[in-house]
């Protein structure tokens, strides 16, 4: 793992820190907006990618019927959600895998899809995994960034925390104001009924990344 933090920090010549447990027990709206501007990483050797976040959505789950703990309960498939923050929640919708961050503390099943994010490293690799040379189609989507970085239903419940761990969130330091930070209502969610129109997806507006502007 020190060798991918290396390969950033001379990147970027500057210092990369991996996201705390701590950082997912916060509260979950502070923590969306603070995703926003951080880095995924999938370690995964020479096949290592990363992209920017640019965009997220939240699901509280023990009010909002969009969310997948409020509409399922715990189930087999939503068990994750349902543990203290810092997990990996990666389930499928139609042929794609999606991701969300688990939030908060046990048993209070609150999580942030990351809905697009903007290439950084591994990019060639990202494009022959998407089969496009188009940057826009690597990370404009919650299932073509899953694809991207390769974001599979192995990562599931994996401690995005941990040092040891593949998958992982981390802070390069990116600079953005925070009026750059536009706050709307969620997309393809018609079911949700009175969390239909709740302003909980995040994104940064001057990245042409975001999925749906």
């Amino acid at each position: 793992m020190n060798n991918i933090i290396g390969i950033f920090e001379n990147l970027y010549q500057r210092n990369i820190t991996i996201l705390p447990k701590t950082f997912y027990l916060q509260d979950t709206f502070n923590i969306a907006e603070d995703l926003l501007g951080k880095l995924i990483v999938h370690y995964e050797g020479h096949n290592t990618t990363a992209g920017r976040i640019v965009e997220v959505e939240i699901y509280i789950g023990k009010c909002d019927k969009a969310s997948h703990a409020y509409r399922f309960g715990k189930t087999k498939r939503t068990m994750v959600m349902f543990e203290r923050g810092g997990l990996a929640y990666v389930f499928n919708v139609h042929k794609y895998n999606q991701f969300c961050v688990v939030t908060g503390e046990k048993d209070h099943p609150d999580a942030i899809l990351i809905r697009a994010i903007e290439p950084v490293y591994g990019v060639e690799i990202m494009k022959n995994r998407r089969k496009t040379e188009n940057l826009i189609k690597l990370g404009s989507g919650p299932g073509i960034l899953c694809q991207s970085l390769n974001i599979t239903k192995k990562l599931y419940g994996i401690d995005l925390a941990s040092p040891n761990s593949e998958l992982f969130i981390c802070d390069d330091y990116f600079i953005f104001k925070k009026d750059e930070i536009i706050k709307t209502k969620r997309i393809g969610i018609n079911y949700a009924q009175e969390y239909i129109h709740v302003p909980w997806r995040y994104y940064l507006k001057n990245s042409p990344f975001v999925s749906v502007l």
